[in-house]
């Protein structure tokens, strides 16, 4: 029932801001690359929770970035700073990352976007 205040979107917003246990938004998002690869990393408060799990996208071209691949990346033991390694990536296309990160109280907000960077090979 839409007039029940359990149900009341505003109460809902409310709960998850005033929440201190999921992870912050990413801030300080960075990324470098090397050999089809780059390395992202991030700093995040935890809020005391370990953070288990990490979204990753790389968007491409970074003038126009139209095309977008997924990772996801367990998180073993890290604290923030994190740092995180996508492989698989073709050398010599540019390439942003956003990320989120995960702990078991839920999903942080999208970080903003990362540099530029373009894998080459060493």
């Amino acid at each position: 029932n839409s007039t029940d205040p359990e149900y009341s979107p505003l109460l809902w917003q409310f709960l998850k801001v005033s929440s201190p246990s999921y992870p912050t938004q990413p801030q300080d998002v960075h990324a470098s690359s090397g050999d089809k690869t780059a390395t992202v990393s991030c700093t995040s408060n935890d809020h005391g929770i370990p953070v288990d799990l990490a979204q990753l996208r790389a968007f491409w071209p970074c003038n126009n970035p139209t095309n977008v691949t997924l990772y996801n990346r367990a998180v073993a033991g890290q604290t923030s700073p994190y740092s995180f390694e996508i492989s698989g990536l073709n050398n010599g296309r540019p390439y942003m990352f956003d990320i989120r990160i995960h702990n078991a109280a839920g999903w942080s907000e999208v970080s903003g976007m990362s540099n530029c960077v373009t894998p080459a090979y060493d």
